[in-house]
């Protein structure tokens, strides 16, 4: 499932017509970042970074996340179904700062 998720990924990526090192430097990240990613295969960007790159990217996480099997990678699902079933949420998720991010994520997880 890493495949499919990485090859999703470059067919937003090229889709949207971002260049892999623009989109990589767009994340805070080495110009190669994503070139990386989409060679090797081995690896899948943390949550956080995902939801940017759905973002940069003119898309949304409903649309990425229309395959549930995607979502078994990441810890944080209960975050990624809320977040994709409001848009609202999903604004304030988009311009939020890191640390504003981890805090939400953080009260989710209260029981």
């Amino acid at each position: 499932m890493i495949n499919e998720t990485i090859n999703k990924i470059t067919n937003l990526r090229i889709k949207s017509g971002i260049s892999a090192r623009k989109l990589s430097l767009s994340l805070g990240r080495s110009d190669n970042y994503i070139t990386l990613l989409e060679n090797k295969k081995t690896f899948l960007p943390p949550l956080e970074t995902l939801l940017e790159i759905i973002a940069l990217c003119g898309s949304t996480p409903q649309e990425f996340f229309a395959d549930p099997n995607i979502l078994a990678f990441y810890s944080d699902k209960d975050t990624i179904e809320l977040i994709k079933n409001n848009k609202d949420l999903l604004e304030l998720w988009k311009t939020a700062t890191p640390e504003k991010k981890a805090a939400a994520i953080a009260v989710l997880k209260i029981k």
